[in-house]
């Protein structure tokens, strides 16, 4: 029976806890994967994000301009995959953190979540994306 994950509103199957952990510890390990790949990469999407963004509350990797959700996801997945060292899941064939953690991020910052709600939030981004790419 599935069952609710508190504050994301996502259903998941039961796992046993040291799934459930796993499944953090590895989104976590992603999420500083990628933060590594942003530094210093793809000033030309950021540039434009800060261009064309209204005013926001969402951090961009590399700048001190705060941009709406969209536009800062936008920047920071792009920066991400600029250098293609960002995780990848090899059956799904999938670059799944560059997209991932920057929504989930800029999601989380706009709405002010806490860091269990983020965290549920990635783990079940990248489930959802990798079972898309298993599919």
């Amino acid at each position: 029976m599935p069952r609710r994950v508190h504050g994301c509103g996502a259903n998941i199957h039961p796992k046993p806890p040291a799934t459930e952990r796993t499944l953090v510890d590895a989104a976590l390990r992603s999420a500083a994967a990628w933060h590594r790949c942003c530094i210093g990469t793809t000033r030309g999407a950021r540039d434009y994000a800060i261009q064309e963004s209204p005013a926001g509350g969402c951090t961009v990797i590399g700048s001190a301009e705060k941009l709406r959700p969209s536009w800062a996801a936008f920047a920071n997945a792009t920066a991400a995959h600029g250098i293609e060292l960002d995780d990848y899941h090899v059956p799904a064939a999938v670059h799944a953190g560059c997209v991932v953690i920057p929504t989930v991020l800029a999601v989380g910052e706009a709405l002010d979540a806490g860091s269990d709600r983020v965290t549920t939030a990635a783990a079940v981004g990248f489930e959802t994306i990798i079972r898309l790419g298993l599919a």
